[in-house]
């Protein structure tokens, strides 16, 4: 017998657990893998399974191969605060897709730039409570982006008001970040049912990302959504729920 052959014994809880952290049924991952539906289910069932097929369920999955031989499922976390509003199509667990995008340091390159020129951190960030009426932070906002009250009515398109706010944020420090895959795979599309957008304040090198696979009009509130986040200097991951805010204090 080979050795990608070779039948190991993992837990078929790890098993089922890599499948639907990826968001896939178990006939999509067959699909996927290129094998028989039975294989799977009768992986998830005994927790039996050859080397090669273990390697090639890691790689379809987005899993860390030494994760599927631990114990018990590994639970996932983000590293920053999740504010996601909760419906009937957010997945229990956070994607491969999502954590990768969250993990990807954009940060870190800005930060130490802006430092090496010497910069002052930037006003803006932080510069507002929790506590203030939210039209005091939309006006500190508009300050800090230098924006005029009309400035939506000189946009003739959604996309033309969108790249507008882009534009305004980027020139007031903001490392603003648009896309609807993970870096440049166009395999691993990002669900906007899963996140819409996310916020890394920092007083060098803010960042807000845009899920740019949704609406455009979706798109601008999250937009603005995410730099009132960089204002009260909270860090944090969005979904709206038909464009409401999630019931937390934060948002």
């Amino acid at each position: 017998m080979s050795g990608g052959n070779q039948q190991i014994s993992l837990q078929p809880a790890v098993l089922r657990w890599a499948r639907e952290r990826a968001g896939f049924s178990q006939d999509e991952l067959a699909t996927k893998m290129r094998v028989k539906l039975a294989r799977v289910q009768a992986w998830e069932r005994s927790g039996t399974i050859n080397i090669k097929h273990a390697d090639r369920l890691a790689h379809c999955t987005y899993t860390p191969l030494g994760q599927l031989y631990l114990d018990k499922p590994r639970e996932d976390t983000s590293r920053i605060p999740d504010f996601r509003a909760q419906g009937p199509r957010v997945r229990p667990t956070l994607t491969p897709n999502l954590l990768t995008t969250v993990e990807t340091r954009r940060q870190n390159w800005m930060r130490d730039e802006v430092q090496a020129w010497g910069t002052e951190p930037l006003a803006y960030v932080g510069s507002c409570r929790m506590e203030n009426d939210p039209r005091r932070v939309a006006h500190a906002l508009r300050d800090a982006l230098q924006l005029t009250a009309d400035w939506a009515a000189g946009a003739s398109t959604w996309t033309d008001a969108l790249g507008h706010l882009r534009d305004r944020a980027e020139a007031a420090g903001a490392l603003v970040v648009f896309n609807g895959i993970v870096g440049n795979n166009t395999f691993r599309k990002l669900d906007p049912d899963e996140f819409q957008g996310f916020a890394l304040s920092d007083p060098y090198a803010p960042l807000v990302f845009v899920n740019n696979a949704d609406f455009k009009a979706v798109q601008i509130f999250t937009l603005a959504h995410e730099l009132a986040h960089l204002l009260i200097g909270r860090s944090g991951l969005t979904r709206f729920e038909g464009l409401q805010p999630a019931p937390y204090p934060t948002e």
